[in-house]
């Protein structure tokens, strides 16, 4: 009887379910931020030329001279998967400005929660006391490109570089040779998956034609919503 229930017991036990395997939610998401990456006729037809190889890892979703000052962003949940691609664009008169594309992976929180932090880059800029025409930032929610189909958020802003020269007038702003520069960033959010695209924007120089969100805006959307 003794043998009987041992064998019972074995036999019990090489019938029963076969354990779940564990998802590996850190190699899934290297995974997916390895596709978030825009195809070379794109960036080629941009005029944007590859600077280094992509580098792998996660950074912080603004620039913020005291990230610690701003709640939203000191408690912000850090990315699962992260990597950014680096170019260079020149202009007819050697002008060059940097791009970076940072793709970004998410767990337990979704991207477009990720975004609502990526706002509140306004408190690390303070500007209440810049005269409208000398804002310290120009926000872009609205003039982000509209593209097809629709994802979960898209939000945008250029922050200004350097001292502002309160004693200008409007008419000086708009009519002066002095050349303005900003710091862009454009958000892209759907599902998980997170783009943003920086760059360097000379406001007197529109003669440039140096590339935007709106350049590669659908194919950011096409990137981020393929399987």
């Amino acid at each position: 009887m003794a043998c009987a229930s041992v064998l019972v017991a074995g036999c019990s036990a090489q019938a029963g379910p076969a354990p779940t395997p564990v998802e590996d939610k850190a190699a899934i998401a290297v995974a997916t931020v390895e596709k978030l990456v825009l195809p070379d006729q794109v960036t080629a037809a941009a005029g944007l030329v590859p600077t280094g190889q992509p580098e792998v890892g996660v950074q912080p979703l603004v620039s913020c001279p005291d990230p610690a000052a701003v709640p939203e962003l000191a408690a912000a949940t850090p990315a699962t998967a992260g990597r950014t691609q680096r170019w260079q664009w020149t202009a007819p008169d050697g002008t060059t400005i940097p791009y970076s594309l940072y793709s970004a992976v998410y767990d337990g929180i979704t991207a477009r929660d990720a975004v609502k932090q990526a706002r509140a880059v306004s408190k690390c800029y303070p500007n209440q006391q810049d005269p409208t025409w000398l804002n310290r930032q120009a926000y872009r929610d609205y003039s982000l490109p509209s593209t097809k189909p629709m994802i979960d958020d898209r939000y945008g802003y250029c922050v200004r570089r350097g001292a502002i020269d309160y004693t200008e007038t409007v008419e000086e702003h708009l009519t002066g040779d002095v050349e303005v520069l900003w710091d862009c960033a454009a958000f892209f959010a759907e599902g998980r998956k997170l783009m943003r695209l920086t760059s360097v924007e000379h406001v007197r120089r529109d003669r440039l034609g140096s590339p935007t969100a709106h350049t590669v805006g659908q194919a950011l959307v096409d990137v981020l919503v393929a399987p």
